[in-house]
């Protein structure tokens, strides 16, 4: 891997290893001074991430990290639409990718992968039928439901099969199948690499930086180290701080309908938490 990341003729590494090959990779493509983008997630963990994002800067090289789904049309399309105040104030964002289980075996070992389905930053790897990629985003004005993949208005029932590829994390190649059309533009892979290439040649950052992978390694650290629902967890904070959530009841949950002053008084209350908890970055670019 040495020898190939600092040839002459290589101007920029793909890492695409297991997750606990991450970090090594990059600190030889960093000290070779090359381009450098990482498939999601960028570390096992958020030290480990950091410690990526802290060679990248001290080097001042290229970094992209490699979310997919960041770039899918319909995400792009989604971001865009918000920023344009479609959904007025947005109130949540909640995404999932549920499927199978993963390909290789390494996977399933929290200390090579990092944490599993969530330190892979995916939902569940107990899901059978295909792979489930949805978002929902919920604003004061208007609501967004995204569906990338499995059903996506292609369904098609077949007893027996085309002997071929069906789509990712497909199950059988029998009966109802939900095929995608164009997956790598529906994944976003082409618009995610166009936007790398394209930073790359105009001596830009990418949409999606190490810093944004190693946010996304604080946020599952938080989520693998405190699962308890009833608790706002403080991201990026080196302390394991525990507050109650604010929409955490100690009675019961399913009280009545609250009126106008109290929803009024409750969006103060997590508006007000949110700006304490906010993730302070550390590290100076």
């Amino acid at each position: 891997m040495k020898e190939a990341v600092n040839h002459p003729d290589i101007d920029t590494v793909i890492v695409a290893l297991p997750n606990f090959q991450h970090l090594e990779a990059v600190r030889m493509a960093a000290e070779a001074g090359k381009a450098i983008l990482v498939t999601k997630p960028l570390g096992r963990n958020a030290a480990e991430a950091k410690e990526m994002l802290e060679l990248v800067e001290k080097h001042g090289v290229f970094h992209g990290y490699l979310e997919d789904l960041c770039y899918t049309p319909k995400t792009l399309k989604a971001v865009e639409s918000v920023k344009n105040g479609a959904l007025g104030d947005i109130l949540w964002v909640r995404a999932r990718e549920t499927h199978p289980g993963p390909h290789s075996d390494w996977f399933w070992n929290p200390e090579l992968s990092g944490g599993g389905a969530i330190g892979q930053f995916e939902v569940s790897w107990c899901f059978r039928g295909g792979m489930n990629l949805r978002d929902e985003v919920m604003g004061v004005e208007g609501t967004i439901f995204l569906n990338h993949f499995l059903r996506t208005g292609f369904d098609m029932y077949t007893a027996v099969g085309e002997g071929d590829y069906v789509a990712e994390k497909a199950e059988s190649a029998t009966g109802w199948l939900f095929p995608v059309g164009d997956e790598v533009n529906s994944l976003g892979y082409d618009f995610m690499f166009t936007d790398m290439f394209n930073a790359m040649d105009e001596g830009k950052k990418p949409m999606e930086t190490f810093y944004d992978g190693y946010v996304v390694n604080a946020i599952m650290d938080a989520c693998i180290d405190h699962p308890h629902p009833t608790l706002c967890i403080p991201v990026g904070k080196q302390e394991k701080a525990e507050e109650p959530c604010p929409r955490a009841h100690k009675e019961d949950p399913f009280q009545s309908e609250p009126d106008q002053k109290q929803r009024e008084d409750q969006h103060k209350q997590d508006l007000g938490y949110l700006a304490q908890t906010d993730f302070n970055r550390t590290i100076q670019g």
